[in-house]
């Protein structure tokens, strides 16, 4: 999209099936092409709870960018950073609150995740809990991946709290070092 018009993007289930513009499916992947585009962003349509995850994958892009305003940021954000988010899950927020921006960057040798749980971090074991959104950023290869995402409707709307953790699969428990800036509330 440009500056100003955003098109629906169509994906396509890995499992095959007909391709869609959105979902409310569960325990499935999607694929979808981003030749030629400059920016992306998801809109979920309402809070994102239990054993959701949302995997985005970025690894022939060197940066993914979900963006919209943070005009739609209401009743002031706050802003969480960490230079290396690992292992066990570190606390945004003790109580109800919205991540709305993550820019996360892969300080490790290795393709990491960064794991994002809509409860305070003392609710959390990792390799136990499931991620409410899960994101995938290739190993840094010297180069230092960075990904930007911003969410317009925020994420975790319907939690109890705020958390997150670096670690090398999508739902495990070894740690993997991750930058971390996010714009919560």
């Amino acid at each position: 999209a440009d500056a100003l018009t955003w098109t629906s993007a169509t994906a396509y289930p890995q499992a095959g099936g007909p391709p869609l513009t959105s979902t409310s499916a569960t325990g499935a992947t999607y694929v979808l092409s981003y030749a030629g585009c400059t920016a992306m962003r998801v809109i979920p349509s309402g809070a994102m709870t239990g054993a959701a995850v949302v995997a985005m994958e970025a690894s022939a892009m060197p940066l993914l960018s979900f963006s919209v305003p943070t005009a739609s940021i209401t009743g002031g954000a706050q802003t969480f950073t960490n230079a290396a988010v690992a292992g066990a899950a570190v606390a945004i927020k003790a109580t109800i609150g919205q991540v709305y921006s993550l820019h996360m960057a892969n300080t490790t040798a290795a393709t990491a995740w960064l794991q994002l749980f809509c409860l305070p971090f003392g609710s959390v074991t990792l390799g136990t809990t499931a991620p409410n959104a899960s994101f995938f950023l290739p190993t840094n290869a010297g180069a230092g991946f960075v990904a930007d995402l911003t969410f317009p409707t925020g994420i975790c709307a319907g939690g109890t709290g705020l958390s997150m953790a670096g670690t090398t699969t999508a739902t495990g428990n070894t740690g993997a070092a991750i930058a971390v800036v996010a714009s919560f509330q």
